[in-house]
């Protein structure tokens, strides 16, 4: 999942063993802004593999300055490597330092080239984030308590009976037969602390500030689900950071690893491939590239070139949802693949 460790990795739904025993944790700082001075992160992991961040535009208008996210973290299979996946388009990567502090990393994965303060450092004490942002979450009431499972962190957590409450409530009972059931949601909201019930304590819950709409029928569908390493039809999607154009190839340029053969096959976009592999301790090495000699246009032929020579380059493959990267022994990217889905 992540760009600089050396597997293919395994998505984990919370972190394991000691990583357990160490959250949950907040980190904070500073982080260098384009256009404002500074965005101040800060950020809590807890045990159960959520987290919540809030990034500070300083020196931006108040109430307009404030970002809020949440959603699953997970560790990389070499405890090198952290990764973020909420409500943004793309996962934010971090690597931990000798000293506990996460060093946020660019796209692929690999540290960022600058001098500036990329450092986000563990609090001595866990300081919770009360997240306020758009959600969606299926909601239940049953035995007269109404909760909300939320979509991007899969927490069910009950309802807090202020703002804008009424509104979801009501719209839920109009809902047939909604009694007991799960009926998606999307609302303005809160994740904060409140006392939910006479005489219990306070407990994480969802406070409704803007009621939206209920989608019955629906639901959150798959959180950040990774195509199989194996077994999965990888479309070649960029070679040496350019786009592949398909128009220019017979044939959609597509490779697959066979789990049961150790064997890779598939198509240059001009002829047939097939070359042996092995993933060894999280390193990849495919075998001499064994391919059909069909003459085809000047551009395919030159794309398969290319598409040979990084086959025998690559020592690292990383799955990234529904993307493959295949990078060099110095960490530099060698192709994008994307999945085919499956008929």
């Amino acid at each position: 999942m992540l760009g600089a460790c050396r597997s293919v990795p395994e998505p984990v739904a919370a972190p394991a063993g000691s990583e357990v025993r160490a959250y949950p944790a907040s980190f904070v700082g500073t982080l260098p802004c384009a256009d404002c001075e500074g965005i101040r992160t800060e950020l809590n992991l807890f045990d159960d593999g959520v987290y919540f961040l809030r990034e500070t535009y300083l020196g931006k208008p108040e109430r307009e300055n404030v970002f809020d996210d949440v959603g699953r973290w997970s560790v990389s299979a070499d405890g090198g490597q952290w990764q973020l996946r909420g409500g943004r388009e793309s996962p934010l990567r971090f690597q931990r330092s000798d000293d506990g502090a996460l060093l946020l990393l660019d796209s692929e994965g690999n540290p960022v080239p600058s001098a500036f303060n990329y450092r986000l450092a563990r609090d001595s004490e866990f300081r919770t984030l009360e997240p306020r942002i758009p959600l969606r979450g299926l909601v239940t009431r049953r035995d007269g308590e109404t909760r909300f499972k939320e979509c991007l962190t899969g927490r069910d957590l009950p309802l807090a009976p202020e703002a804008d409450y009424a509104s979801l409530a009501n719209a839920y009972a109009t809902v047939e037969n909604a009694s007991g059931r799960s009926v998606l949601a999307t609302v303005e909201g809160r994740i904060v602390r409140r006392a939910i019930g006479v005489g219990s304590g306070t407990q994480e819950a969802v406070v409704v500030d803007r009621f939206r709409k209920l989608w019955p029928g629906e639901t959150c569908g798959p959180r950040y689900v990774d195509a199989a390493f194996e077994g999965t039809r990888w479309k070649l999607a960029e070679l040496a950071g350019e786009a592949v154009v398909p128009e220019t190839a017979p044939q959609v340029a597509a490779i697959t690893f066979d789990a049961g053969g150790g064997m890779l096959g598939g198509s240059t976009g001009c002829n047939r491939v097939n070359a042996t592999y092995k993933l060894i301790d999280g390193v990849l090495t495919i075998g001499p590239a064994m391919i059909t000699r069909m003459a085809c246009p000047a551009s395919a032929m030159a794309q398969e070139s290319a598409f040979v020579a990084v086959l025998g380059k690559t020592v690292r493959a990383v799955v990234d949802g529904q993307q493959m990267r295949f990078f060099d022994a110095e960490g530099g990217v060698l192709a994008r693949f994307e999945a085919i889905p499956a008929d």
